[in-house]
């Protein structure tokens, strides 16, 4: 049976990687490598979670995240960064709130608690 369904976006070996676990638990997975991909993505499919790549040259994992909950719902995201520490990353906090964690190196088992905790709930 399949859970909710999850949009993975960030490089191709991440996003690979995220397939692999996400759908072996039984989750829809689309994937998508650049924001201009993803944005159709959400035009044309609902999202429980997004997996998003903070900021890298190919993915504004904001910018995403405001498109995902811009038809009214709040959903949940990951948001995959490297960069701790940096301005932008303390304002997306700011305004993700709880419905958003922030990791690197990813830690499966604590991604995994947070997707299973958020899709438990209505989105």
């Amino acid at each position: 049976m399949l859970r909710s369904s999850i949009l993975c976006v960030d490089d191709h070996d991440s996003c690979s990687n995220l397939n692999d676990i996400l759908s072996d638990l039984g989750y829809e997975v689309a994937v998508a490598y650049n924001t201009s991909d993803a944005l159709k993505h959400l035009t044309m499919n609902g999202y429980a979670v997004g997996v998003f790549g903070f900021d890298t040259a190919t993915v504004n994992g904001v910018e995403l995240w405001k498109k995902m909950n811009s038809g009214g719902g709040t959903h949940a995201c990951v948001m995959i960064t490297e960069n701790m520490l940096s301005t932008q990353l303390v304002d997306a906090v700011k305004m993700l709130g709880d419905r958003c964690v922030l990791i690197k190196p990813i830690d499966v088992a604590r991604m995994l608690r947070f997707i299973d905790s958020v899709t438990r709930e209505p989105v």
